[in-house]
């Protein structure tokens, strides 16, 4: 279950940041044990913003944390795009109370140091740009969404249009 499923304050929060941005908004709680990295080295494909709750936790964002040329769609496990000049890496220690922001795309890890780490991650789902692919990206994702509740033709064509 999400986070804001189980805190009603981080709920009414999100909901307020839907509203302010018109676009959709999720959040998850991360412990992390001391001395330990939560994750491989990932990208997300979606924005986020970290916020350091316990603990202290080391990030690193690969690539300058520069997002790539051609920005992840939801689901894609990979980016094919070549940043071109040598990667570097930014470096952050966060503690309790400071917030990051990881760009969509932006290769990142993140590990603790002697002491355990919470973090709240919140999650920005920005549009994809309005390519063909991208266009025909949303029209199946929306297809999919609403065949569920039966009106897959109708999605299809409201996105028909919204390409035209």
């Amino acid at each position: 279950a999400r986070a804001e499923s189980r805190f009603p304050r981080l709920g009414s929060f999100l909901s307020s940041l839907e509203k302010e941005f018109g676009l959709p908004a999720h959040a998850a709680l991360y412990w992390t044990p001391a001395g330990c990295q939560g994750f491989e080295t990932h990208f997300d494909d979606h924005c986020i913003f970290v916020v350091q709750l316990e603990g202290t936790k080391s990030w690193r964002l690969h690539h300058g944390g520069r997002a790539p040329s051609v920005l992840p769609l939801m689901g894609d496990m990979c980016v094919t795009d070549e940043w071109g000049a040598a990667p570097s890496t930014l470096e952050y220690e966060l503690q309790p109370g400071d917030i990051l922001h990881v760009p969509r795309g932006v290769p990142h890890d993140a590990v603790t140091d002697v002491t355990p780490s919470l973090h709240l991650t919140i999650g920005i789902e920005v549009p994809t740009s309005l390519t063909w692919g991208g266009a025909l990206h949303l029209c199946a994702a929306h297809t999919a969404v609403s065949a569920s509740s039966g009106q897959k033709v109708q999605a299809f064509i409201r996105c028909h249009k919204a390409i035209e």
